[in-house]
């Protein structure tokens, strides 16, 4: 029986699989999944649409997005800065994420990705995010 652990919501450690691709049918923009992990609701200007997109989402569940180059920043907010080394430089793409796990994330994870969250802008690699 499913309970509401096994959902998508606020403060839950999320893992997600991701892949890019020219296409809906086509994940030839990655060499293989990446595996993403965040605490799902802890940006400093709330809930990005990357994440509203996965809410309530469970185990096994799939999301496609196509990402337009206009659209980078307003659909990965605050989780841009740990996504930027695995999305195409060439855009349009298409993203289908994965659901792969979700866990109750313990105080410590909490505290933590709220302090990165807030923090710099800067990830360090020159794009300017």
């Amino acid at each position: 029986m499913k309970t509401n652990t096994d959902v998508i919501d606020t403060m839950k450690k999320i893992t997600l699989s991701l892949e890019a691709g020219s296409s809906p049918d086509t994940m030839d923009l990655s060499s293989r999944p990446f595996s993403f992990q965040f605490i799902y609701g802890v940006g400093a200007h709330g809930v990005c649409l990357f994440e509203k997109a996965h809410f309530e989402k469970r185990s096994g569940d799939m999301v496609l997005f196509q990402v337009e180059p206009h659209q980078i920043d307003d659909l990965f907010g605050h989780l841009k800065k740990s996504l930027i080394h695995f999305l195409p430089r060439t855009t349009p793409f298409y993203l289908r994420s994965t659901v792969m796990s979700i866990k109750t994330a313990d105080n410590r994870e909490v505290v933590k990705a709220i302090a990165q969250a807030g923090g710099s802008d800067n990830c360090g690699c020159g794009c300017g995010c």
